[in-house]
């Protein structure tokens, strides 16, 4: 990598199986690719029946092992997208020069999920979360509040609100 920052990510199977990537720079910078999801992606491709049951992610710089690193946010969405689709945790391993970090589900990397099927946040429903989104539609504007994690009320509005007492 252009970085000379190099991450390895290795998926294992529920069979055992072990599928493996690495970081893929580009100068184009968003062309790249994290090692997490090309690990990911070879296994969906390569054996898309078998459950990711763990992912182990590592780097190195200048050929020195480097302290533990977390996966990005992008990530974290494929990871937990491929928990979800196979039903089971899937066990991440943050593993660096310093300690091995073990999470036992990607939900717990990514408590607050969007999950685009259901159009409702994941994670616990003890946490009591507001959100309020609003545009401005014609001359209505429309709010919605997430009072709870699963529940979204839709209340219309005649009166654009002040962002500032949102």
């Amino acid at each position: 990598p252009y970085s000379r920052f190099y991450v390895g990510a290795a998926a294992m199977l529920r069979d055992g199986t072990i599928v493996v990537g690495n970081n893929q720079e580009n100068v184009a910078y968003p062309s790249g690719l994290c090692a997490e999801r090309i690990a990911l992606f070879h296994a969906g491709a390569s054996y898309p029946e078998i459950p990711v049951v763990a992912l182990a992610v590592v780097a190195l710089k200048d050929g020195v092992f480097q302290k533990s690193i977390s996966p990005c946010g992008a990530c974290r969405q494929v990871m937990l997208e491929t928990e979800q689709r196979y039903g089971n945790p899937v066990r991440v391993l943050m593993c660096g020069s310093d300690k091995t970090i073990v999470i036992p589900s990607v939900k717990d990397l990514l408590p607050f999920s969007f999950s685009g099927m259901s159009h409702t946040f994941s994670g616990n429903s003890s946490v009591s979360l507001v959100l309020v989104l609003y545009f401005q539609m014609s001359t209505s504007t429309y709010i919605w509040a997430f009072s709870k994690p699963t529940t979204t009320t839709f209340v219309p509005f005649s009166m654009k609100p002040d962002p500032e007492t949102l």
